[in-house]
């Protein structure tokens, strides 16, 4: 159901510029203005654990795909509302959340040296 290629409306509370002003400094102002909906890939929608009402999915997914908009969306199917209470970006392009350097390796040179990635 979550898979596939579907339509999203951007939220209020983004990046995005409506008239070359961020919609999320419109929404602390309390404007709310007319979004169009963006076509986005989700490539998997994986449930990976359940308990005591939370959810624990996994989404591959393309860019511009907004990840909160998508629990809104499965809060509504459910019928009981969802938000999300942590969010892990674990890949993006050709970097990848498993070829990260950990933060207690950062006092070591050669580690970080290791992990620099030519231009």
């Amino acid at each position: 159901m979550f898979e596939g290629e579907i339509f999203q409306i951007p939220p209020m509370y983004s990046a995005l510029k409506h008239n070359g002003k961020k919609l999320c400094e419109l929404a602390r102002q309390g404007i709310e203005v007319e979004r169009k909906p963006g076509k986005v890939t989700i490539k998997k929608f994986e449930v990976f654990s359940y308990d005591e009402g939370i959810i624990k999915v996994r989404i591959e997914c393309s860019s511009g795909t907004y990840i909160r908009t998508l629990a809104q969306d499965l809060g509504n199917v459910l019928k009981c509302g969802a938000t999300v209470k942590t969010l892990r970006r674990e890949k993006i392009d050709i970097f990848d959340i498993k070829d990260a350097l950990r933060f207690r390796d950062t006092d070591s040179a050669d580690k970080i040296i290791e992990k620099l990635i030519p231009l």
